[in-house]
């Protein structure tokens, strides 16, 4: 796995990333790390065990699994300094807003973080919310199909970002199933109070400042949260009267809300693909993005 400071012995043995954190804070990144690659290990340790004993297993594989395990989780490395700050902030303890350019893997790092935490052996977190908002179709109403079939083209990401992080493509189905997962739409959510939980806002861009005050009023003890978002990318600018409230969000992040860290994302930080990098900064260099 590719690393992004490969000489580290330059800066006398000192990662440089911890540089502009407190001594505390250093000790408590580390530490963390630490714990969570221990766990890691044991556990798959166990897990070949399991696998070397079981030979139909090793043949066919599960076709729905039910049960996850931290050392399930496929182990990735943070590609851009931007993705490090987050997985950094994360295990500081903070809330995150990752904010920024499209293909930066927001979503993808969102879902990892979320799953690594609710996966450890010594949380008391328990499960993924993710939700989206549907305010950008006004023709959801419309659509066939009941609720579930409303929504499933806003949960058609996911499905493909748990089964890279996850052994079996059925993941996010089997996630679902067990109770380690749920998704949601802001139109669904009066009422509800979300326990145990981290919560991934995802596409905050779309939605309205009455739904940002809705998901986050829903947030109970032990949860924590992660909001992302692209202003560039909204789908609301073509509707009169609605305006997403991105802006505002950010600005209430970064200056009046201490638990949070906001990770902005540039075209720089693309990771999606070569062709798209180079339509970001074309973009943002004849001022379209």
């Amino acid at each position: 796995m590719s690393k992004i400071f490969p000489n580290l012995n330059l800066s006398g043995g000192v990662d440089p990333r911890l540089w502009n954190l407190s001594v505390e804070e250093k000790a408590t990144v580390v530490a963390n790390r630490t714990k969570r690659q221990n766990n890691k290990q044991s556990l798959k340790n166990i897990r070949l065990k399991e696998i070397a004993t079981d030979q139909e297993a090793r043949q066919r594989g599960p076709q729905i699994k039910k049960s996850f395990k931290l050392s399930d989780l496929k182990e990735i490395e943070p590609l851009t300094t931007n993705q490090e700050r987050a997985l950094l902030s994360w295990d500081g303890d903070k809330n995150l807003f990752l904010s920024g350019s499209a293909g930066t893997g927001k979503s993808f790092l969102a879902c990892y973080m979320a799953l690594e935490e609710v996966l450890s052996t010594d949380t008391l977190l328990n499960k993924v919310v993710i939700i989206r908002s549907a305010q950008q179709s006004k023709v959801i109403g419309f659509t066939p199909g009941d609720i579930n079939e409303k929504i499933a083209p806003y949960e058609a990401p996911y499905i493909d970002i748990f089964a890279k992080l996850l052994p079996y493509k059925t993941s996010y189905e089997s996630a679902k199933q067990i109770g380690l997962l749920e998704f949601h739409s802001t139109s669904f959510l009066r009422g509800l109070n979300l326990d145990n939980c981290v919560l991934i806002f995802d596409e905050v861009q779309n939605s309205q400042w009455n739904e940002v005050n809705l998901v986050i009023t829903r947030l109970g003890e032990n949860s924590r949260v992660i909001l992302c978002g692209d202003n560039a990318q909204t789908d609301l600018n073509e509707h009169k009267h609605e305006t997403n409230c991105i802006r505002e969000l950010l600005e209430m992040v970064e200056h009046y809300m201490p638990t949070f860290e906001n990770i902005r994302f540039t075209a720089k930080d693309c990771v999606r693909s070569g062709l798209v990098k180079e339509w970001l900064l074309a973009c943002e260099k004849i001022g379209k993005y």
